[in-house]
């Protein structure tokens, strides 16, 4: 990936990767397993990038942050799904 195309590309919110669909992953995931399945992912997920952070190689620890964020947002507004029905 050029650098023009890494200033673009959004590395945490709503990464074009995870959107070739006409839902997001996330989403999918939800369908399918339920939301308190997605949410325990997000919840692992979440664990990952803080766990990694400044460990993978061209990676700056804000973005793992940043991602870790998402996931614990994601995993907030799941759990309230399952929780409150």
């Amino acid at each position: 990936m050029n650098d023009q195309v890494k200033q673009e590309y959004d590395f945490v919110n709503h990464t074009p990767h995870y959107n070739n669909y006409d839902v997001e992953v996330i989403e999918m995931i939800e369908r399918i397993w339920g939301a308190f399945i997605a949410s325990k992912w997000c919840e692992i997920t979440a664990f990952k990038y803080r766990q990694r952070l400044g460990l993978k190689p061209d990676n700056e620890i804000q973005q793992d942050l940043n991602k870790e964020s998402v996931y614990l947002e994601w995993y907030k507004e799941l759990r309230n799904k399952w929780e409150n029905g």
